[in-house]
């Protein structure tokens, strides 16, 4: 496990693939990453928020939970789980409730560049295209301050435009104590995109 940055591509998803592969990347598979959201029903609104449930085919036995509302990046409820989360939340079904509408897929494939994985899949919405999505992930180190630079200079030469807007994340490990990089964070960017393509809708 590295570091990753997580964006929404300008180019198709065939697009992104031949820039990378142009560049001498290997595939390595295909990968998917999935969210449902799950919200609190009527009885329990007031004390329950808003749920973000996500799966990635790299952590294939894990869960990923990312409570949805205006909390500050860092402070934000989240957690990481083993699959039995899965059959829990559909025991609790009297107090929150699958939100179909907020279902995401990213569905694509994987390719290996020296010491970077590069994830690029189309993000979907209740089988409706919303867009490409890149995830890049330079694998030597879990410091996001050590890995930040490589990112950076990777996605300058085969997605410049991508520097433009740097994940809150990143922003926020400029701290003078930054926080070691979890998986979780990968996943908190998906969802961060895939929230953003939902107000798009």
């Amino acid at each position: 496990m590295g570091v990753a940055w997580v964006f929404e591509c300008e180019h198709a998803q065939t697009t992104a693939e031949l820039i990378i592969t142009g560049g001498g990347a290997g595939l390595l598979g295909p990968f998917r990453v999935d969210s449902s959201s799950y919200r609190p029903s009527d009885a329990h609104a007031q004390h329950i928020g808003q749920l973000a449930v996500l799966h990635h085919s790299y952590y294939p036995e894990s869960t990923f939970s990312i409570m949805i509302g205006t909390f500050p990046p860092k402070q934000t409820p989240r957690s990481t789980c083993d699959r039995g989360f899965d059959m829990i939340l559909s025991k609790l079904s009297g107090g929150l409730q699958m939100d179909n509408s907020g279902k995401f897929e990213v569905n694509g494939n994987e390719y290996k560049l020296k010491d970077f994985r590069v994830r690029i899949g189309t993000a979907t919405q209740n089988g409706s295209v919303k867009g490409v999505i890149v995830e890049v992930e330079y694998t030597p180190t879990w410091m996001p301050r050590q890995g930040l630079s490589m990112l950076a200079e990777f996605l300058q030469m085969f997605f410049a435009e991508t520097l433009k807007h740097t994940p809150e994340f990143f922003r926020e490990q400029r701290t003078p104590h930054p926080e070691p990089y979890l998986p979780i964070d990968t996943l908190h960017q998906y969802q961060n995109i895939f929230m953003t393509m939902r107000l798009r809708a």
